[in-house]
């Protein structure tokens, strides 16, 4: 009651829907893919969560052997290494936004932040990566992981693979003795993946 008087609503009812969803058969599975029975679908449909969990899995392997790495690094780290880092993932995340149209000032402007924000957000990271990477380096010379010539040239072939560019392109913008670091580096973490000894909590 409102004041004393009755309230009164009027309500008017244009339709009732019911939500009938579709029977698990193999027309099911024809419509909503490109499988011809459901089974087919199903083992599909399977398949790509178990993939989709040991991806995930390995991720997460992979971020706890560096954690390790990381705390394994003594000494002091020139502050420069950290900035230079930083500077170089802000540009691979401007090269990101701009391969979907964007721009690195405009998203910015948009998230109400600011480049000082974003270098200040990205250094964690930074260190981390620049820890790791002195560890791995370490590793790969203590261990004698070595960068043949054919690594190197498959590692320019992805890069050229990657943004559609002749490989000729990439020499011509690369040091191969850079892209040969990368591959000692990524040879250590591979060897030193395969190395681990993990506990059970």
């Amino acid at each position: 009651e409102l004041a004393g008087a009755p309230v009164v609503f009027k309500i008017k009812l244009n339709g009732l829907k019911e939500v009938i969803l579709p029977e698990l058969d193999d027309e099911f599975a024809k419509d909503v893919s490109d499988f011809d029975t459901l089974d087919e679908y199903k083992a599909d449909v399977k398949a790509t969560i178990e993939k989709r969990k040991t991806e995930q899995a390995d991720r997460l392997t992979d971020d706890e052997i560096v954690d390790v790495l990381v705390s394994k690094v003594e000494g002091d780290i020139p502050e420069c290494m950290y900035d230079t880092e930083v500077d170089d993932m802000v540009s691979q995340y401007d090269n990101r936004l701009k391969s979907q149209g964007l721009d690195l000032a405009t998203y910015l402007k948009y998230t109400n932040s600011d480049i000082s924000k974003l270098k200040t957000e990205l250094r964690p990271d930074a260190i981390k990566r620049v820890k790791s990477r002195l560890a791995l380096e370490k590793i790969a010379a203590l261990e004698a992981i070595e960068a043949s010539e054919q690594d190197v040239a498959d590692e320019i072939k992805k890069i050229a693979d990657a943004y559609k560019m002749e490989v000729s392109q990439v020499e011509s913008l690369v040091s191969k003795e850079g892209i040969a670091k990368d591959v000692k580096v990524s040879k250590a973490a591979t060897f030193v993946k395969d190395n681990a000894v993990f506990e059970e909590k």
